[in-house]
């Protein structure tokens, strides 16, 4: 898993020692963000202390996102929509540490914040990323050793501007996963390659949705339509799922929940479809799922 980036700082906390940059009293490798009065004036690599190639951040690469950087110094307050020099803000906003260490680079649109990348202290390694392509929409959160705790892409409909599915994971200590799917989330696959992190260590989007070296322990489902049906089928029956919340609960659900019942599901949490009713979930329930705790 890819979960490192580059370490950002400020080019007025380097310090040059014999023709070459320190960071932090060692030679630097990373990004020296270049800076007059607030304002970011040039962007660079920089390898073992030389300075090298121009960096571009991995953001939308419209021309003014590039054209105003700036950092906190010119941010009177961090609310939205955010105002710069009595301006709705589009563009890329550094956030420098005390030490000159960047610890975010965010980017604005209208004042709103769309995209960023915030890293762990004083080192590279990324904590949140949030990113949009054009057919995807991706959020990620990482812990202090690299592992991926929350994991959230949803498919994107530019002509109905709206996401048309979503996928989210997020992992606890002991290796259990809480799960929601919506609506088309199948649609995904599609775009696997827009995704910034497809495969980490409990999910690949690799020829598909896989989960694999996890327990599924809690299951959100949301208005799922018929042609994502088989894949909870098939969760459901090499998992060993104990809670189990159904928005939009219908008779096609009926059979798919004794696979669940018999590994293990405890508790099932409804919100009805029009066609079905309390008095025949539990009916059901008490023929095939006698052990089972409705909520409704």
């Amino acid at each position: 898993m890819i979960n490192k980036g580059h370490l950002l700082v400020i080019h007025n906390a380097l310090v040059e020692q014999n023709g070459l940059l320190h960071f932090d009293g060692t030679p630097f490798s990373g990004v020296a963000i270049f800076t007059e009065k607030g304002k970011v004036v040039k962007r660079h690599f920089v390898e073992k202390g030389v300075i090298g190639d121009v960096y571009l951040s991995p953001f939308s690469k419209q021309a003014i996102i590039n054209q105003h950087l700036i950092t906190d110094e010119l941010v009177a307050e961090h609310i939205e929509p955010l105002m710069v020099e009595e301006d709705v803000f589009t563009g890329t906003l550094y956030s420098p540490h005390h030490n000159g260490w960047v610890e975010s680079e965010n980017v604005y649109r209208e004042g709103i914040l769309r995209e960023g990348i915030s890293y762990h202290m004083n080192t590279p390694l990324y904590h949140e990323v949030a990113i949009d392509t054009d057919n995807t929409s991706q959020t990620y959160e990482f812990c202090e050793n690299g592992h991926t705790v929350y994991w959230d892409v949803a498919p994107f409909d530019h002509e109905l501007e709206q996401e048309t599915g979503r996928i989210t994971c997020q992992s606890d200590d002991d290796e259990s996963l809480t799960v929601t799917l919506s609506r088309s989330f199948l649609d995904i696959v599609a775009f696997q390659e827009q995704v910034v992190f497809p495969s980490i260590q409990y999910l690949s989007l690799d020829n598909g949705i896989k989960f694999f070296d996890i327990n599924i322990d809690t299951l959100y489902l949301t208005q799922i339509p018929e042609q994502c049906m088989e894949f909870v089928h098939d969760l459901f029956a090499n998992q060993h799922i104990k809670y189990v919340h159904i928005d939009g609960f219908c008779d096609a659900w009926l059979e798919p929940l004794k696979v669940a019942y018999t590994r293990g599901l405890k508790k099932l949490d409804v919100r009805f479809d029009c066609n079905m009713d309390s008095a025949e979930l539990l009916a059901f329930r008490d023929t095939y799922l006698p052990d089972l705790e409705v909520i409704q």
